[in-house]
């Protein structure tokens, strides 16, 4: 019985031990996993997500004076603009700043459009480009985010990109 007990102790010990390891591995690596960097190429339109400014901004000027695209898209997150006016507070959105951004990178302001719809996250963010390459007739996109956030943009995009 004892050299049972002692068998099982050293079978949970290993296995503990085994996960532990693997865990730490995966744990390390995770961030690699997360960062999906396809290759560029030709599209019609550099779409900078919301976040992260100004090197979201500031990539998709470089990425602009390569010439990948002839113009650069950026969203409209919803703000508290109008509940700041209210209070006799100024503020201009983070359209506004990603745009100045741009246009200090030396991208033409006439180039740089401004999505009309406000959104609250990531996923409609990605549907309102969507509706508006739809809508205009363009067909291919750079998506400008921050290196963690693109597995996750990608798998966003691949499922409301349907049908074009």
């Amino acid at each position: 019985m004892t050299w049972t007990w002692k068998t099982a102790r050293f079978k949970l010990l290993f296995l503990l031990v085994l996960l532990m390891v693997v865990g730490w591995f995966g744990f390390r690596n995770l961030g690699r996993w997360l960062i999906r960097e396809d290759p560029l190429s030709s599209a019609d339109v550099i779409f900078v997500l919301s976040g992260a400014m100004p090197p979201r901004a500031e990539e998709a000027a470089k990425v602009f004076h390569r010439g990948y695209a002839p113009e650069v898209w950026v969203s409209r997150p919803e703000n508290p603009a109008s509940q700041l006016e209210a209070l006799g507070i100024r503020y201009v959105g983070e359209e506004e700043y990603n745009r100045e951004i741009l246009v200090h990178e030396g991208i033409p302001d006439a180039v740089v459009h401004i999505l009309p719809d406000s959104i609250l996250n990531t996923e409609q963010e990605v549907r309102e480009v969507a509706r508006e390459m739809r809508r205009t007739g363009k067909r291919s996109v750079i998506i400008v985010t921050s290196p963690p956030h693109t597995r996750r943009v990608r798998a966003l995009w691949k499922s409301w990109w349907v049908g074009i």
